[in-house]
């Protein structure tokens, strides 16, 4: 049997998350698909539906009714069915009480992006491609003579994990798999999460938040997700403590709560993080310039990883200690633990993507706009038959790491089954270790910890199994092989589940074989 090798996710796994999600990703970007959205002589490309009128108004599109119609410009751009595109285009203004913009896959449709206010200046948008041809639209209201101004009006297809690629914080649209990367630009793998709910309601709009003896300038400098969208917090020429008071959310006595933000060395480079209120006395410094913790106090943990365009993300991990309603708290510092001092008015960092949510370590960032919301998990399977499996024998190599340190059993980070927990032979945590379970008709054939010490959650670990009728092997990242000679292996399974919705980490390769391979193999491939 020939070996098939799949290098990107798209190719081979059903995948599912209703919902957008973030990861750190090389992203670049095809060739322009819209013609003239510039506007420098005339409206060539663009059609007027619903009797409006289109011309140019200082060099950009302006759309206006005639009668009371909804006024629309609409082009047709051709695309890849499943292709993720960029839309970006600004409004400008005009007379309009409604300047939407909508894409389908007729004209005027609004199957593609849904009917949308656009915001003044630069709007961008992520849709995925349902058909060979794309319709995108702009909207008036039905108010006759109203009129909307649009410029530099671009779609281009996004091309993930090319070479030349630039790491970005890029937000993936709904059932799109994200493969992640550290800042150095090396792959961790496809990041697979549960579902979290980002309790902040304006995770980037920091003027909203309450500035003590500090000044706030959102849309200062480049983000991790670049666009010019991080925040400049400043300190002002006055003594005492700096800083940033975030509008308030309920938590309750005894749960666990992970609070991060990006943040960049400017003319300061420390930064403090609170727990207030609720929390008592937990925080921790952090040096934005050296990428490391200072003096903590009361905390569970924290964490600083370096992130895109200069920026870390920078995260805290405490217990609430009684139900209440809680703001957390950013402060600014000239040194490790030095928080009070006098300002000069024109010193600070900036920061970008405030996230505060239930559960004792962070994951990936959930951007708000005015409601807490949630990410939901990723789920994703394979069916076997396009791989040739083979129900009587076999071996699995898996490399993994976990982010969840919980203890408990579950976790599930690689599953053969036939869509039940009866038939399966899986991967997952177990009292803190990676384990295999294996149920054959509902009868439990193998449950055991693979050998060696609680694995950590910054390591890539290679785990493997191999099985066949009363013959199973198991092994970590070449360390003592474990064995068990007594156990039936599962008949009839259909399925690879990578993930069903309580795994946190990364999944950087799965390696299947049709046959019971050695020992001496499985130590060889996990060394």
């Amino acid at each position: 049997m020939g070996t098939k090798n799949y290098n990107n996710a798209l190719d081979l796994v059903s995948f599912s998350r209703a919902s957008g999600g973030t990861a750190l990703r090389k992203i670049s970007y095809g060739s322009e698909l819209v013609t003239n959205g510039t506007f420098d002589t005339d409206t060539t490309g663009w059609t007027a539906l619903s009797s409006a009128t289109l011309s140019v108004a200082s060099q950009k599109l302006r759309v206006t009714n005639v009668g009371a119609n909804f006024g629309k410009a609409e082009q047709a751009i051709t695309t890849v069915v499943g292709k993720v595109y960029e839309w970006v285009f600004e409004y400008s203004g005009g007379t309009s009480t409604q300047y939407n913009y909508r894409a389908g896959t007729t004209s005027a449709g609004i199957d593609v992006v849904a009917n949308t206010p656009a915001v003044s200046g630069t709007n961008t948008v992520y849709f995925v491609a349902q058909s060979t041809t794309t319709y995108l639209s702009f909207v008036n209201d039905g108010t006759d003579t109203n009129y909307s101004d649009w410029d530099n009006i671009s779609v281009k297809e996004v091309l993930f994990d090319q070479p030349d690629g630039t790491l970005t914080l890029f937000n993936h649209p709904d059932d799109i798999p994200r493969i992640d990367y550290d800042a150095s630009g090396n792959p961790k793998g496809i990041l697979i999460e549960e579902a979290r709910t980002n309790l902040v309601v304006q995770s980037n709009d920091f003027s909203t938040q309450n500035a003590v003896r500090s000044t706030i300038t959102d849309n200062s400098s480049t983000s991790p997700d670049g666009t010019v969208s991080a925040a400049r917090f400043e300190d002002t020429a006055t003594s005492a403590d700096h800083r940033l008071d975030f509008s308030a959310f309920t938590v309750t006595s005894g749960n666990t709560y992970t609070y991060s933000i990006f943040a960049k060395a400017a003319e300061l480079n420390w930064v403090r993080m609170w727990f207030s209120t609720d929390f008592g006395t937990q925080y921790a410094n952090f040096d934005l310039s050296t990428g490391s913790i200072g003096v903590t106090t009361g905390i569970i943990s924290a964490n600083i990883e370096q992130a895109s365009n200069g920026f870390y993300r920078c995260s805290i991990v405490g217990t609430a200690t009684s139900t209440g309603s809680n703001g957390q708290r950013l402060q600014l510092g000239i040194g490790d633990n030095m928080i009070s001092f006098t300002g000069d008015g024109a010193s600070g960092i900036y920061i970008y993507g405030a996230q505060f949510e239930e559960g004792a370590f962070p994951t990936s960032y959930i951007g708000t706009s005015g409601a807490s919301a949630t990410r939901s998990a990723d789920i994703a399977s394979i069916d076997v038959d396009q791989f040739g499996y083979n129900q009587k024998a076999g071996a699995v190599v898996v490399e993994v790491r976990a982010e969840d340190t919980d203890s408990s059993v579950g976790d599930v980070f690689f599953q053969l089954y036939d869509g039940t927990s009866q038939n399966s032979i899986r991967f997952d945590r177990y009292t803190g270790n990676f384990a295999i379970r294996v149920e054959d008709d509902s009868v439990t054939q193998v449950e055991v910890p693979f050998p060696g010490t609680e694995p950590d959650t910054t390591t890539t670990y290679t785990v493997a199994a191999a099985y066949k009728l009363n013959d199973f092997a198991f092994i970590r990242s070449g360390s003592t092989l474990g064995t068990d000679t007594s156990g039936t292996v599962p008949d009839g399974i259909t399925d690879v589940r990578i993930s069903s919705g309580d795994f946190n980490g990364h999944i950087k390769s799965i390696k299947y074989y049709p046959r019971r391979l050695s020992n001496a193999q499985l130590q060889e491939l996990t060394s």
